[in-house]
């Protein structure tokens, strides 16, 4: 059962750094 939270960080963490890049990106924001 633990893999599977760790799991769920490691994909909100990727899917947060997605979006911080795209708004470094200089997204209308």
């Amino acid at each position: 059962m633990r893999n599977i939270f760790i799991f769920g960080l490691i994909f909100i963490f990727v899917l947060f750094l997605m979006l911080y890049s795209q708004l470094m990106r200089g997204s209308t924001l």
